[in-house]
């Protein structure tokens, strides 16, 4: 038995190939020693023998190993404040009770880009921040429910994120522009769910099943 690795381009295989040893039953006469009996030309003593074939027999089993999933690394900070495109209304944050609301007066957001090592684009990976504290926006899933709040996380653990830690995994967004500049913020640990506010006030994720101006954000860069 022997162990190889296969190693392809999205992800590693191991294999374990097995070889076996097989013998084939053929008949060999062996001719009987001194000379033969009279009368007994008809019953010659034939017997058997057993002739060694030799096969190789190769069983490849074949099975996943995981290479972890892939990463962020951050690479750019820049400070704006993120405007709803049609209501007008800025993110705003209440660390304290873990919640973000809608507010006609803009608070500034520290928007972390990340680079990542997959191949697949779905957006430029941002973590959103409130200037000048621990809070950050983070999409996460109590029992059945998709859940958008706002949580403290030491920046440091943020530095370098691995797309198999869901803990802070939770925190990155994908942010796709159009051709208006406008841009949507998509949940990297949920696929498929997009920061959106809803009657007016509300901030939450929710699937992209709604008219599409109600996830569409303007991101206001600060200039120093």
């Amino acid at each position: 038995m022997s162990n190889v690795t296969v190693h392809t381009k999205e992800q590693n295989y191991s294999a374990i190939i097995i070889h076996c040893l097989l013998y084939n039953f053929s008949p060999c006469p062996i001719q009987p020693q001194g000379p033969p009996r009279r009368g007994n030309s008809r019953n010659k003593n034939i017997t058997t023998s057993l002739t060694p074939t030799f096969h190789i027999c190769l069983i490849v089993l074949l099975f996943s190993v995981p290479r972890g999933g892939g990463s962020f690394k951050r690479v750019k900070v820049f400070d704006a404040s993120v405007e709803h495109v049609a209501s007008h209304m800025f993110l705003r944050s209440l660390c304290l009770q873990k919640t973000v609301y809608a507010s006609p007066n803009p608070e500034m957001i520290t928007i972390y880009y990340y680079k990542s090592d997959f191949k697949k684009f779905r957006g430029i990976p941002v973590v959103l921040n409130f200037t000048g504290s621990d809070c950050f926006l983070k999409c996460s899933k109590e029992e059945e429910r998709i859940l958008l709040q706002v949580e403290v996380c030491e920046k440091q653990k943020l530095q370098k994120i691995s797309k198999s830690d869901e803990g802070t995994l939770s925190f990155v967004f994908y942010m796709k522009g159009d051709r208006t500049d406008d841009r949507t913020f998509e949940s990297a640990l949920h696929l498929g769910w997009f920061i959106q506010i809803v009657n007016t006030d509300s901030v939450e994720v929710t699937e992209k099943e709604r008219p599409e101006e109600d996830n569409h954000f303007r991101v206001i860069i600060q200039k120093n």
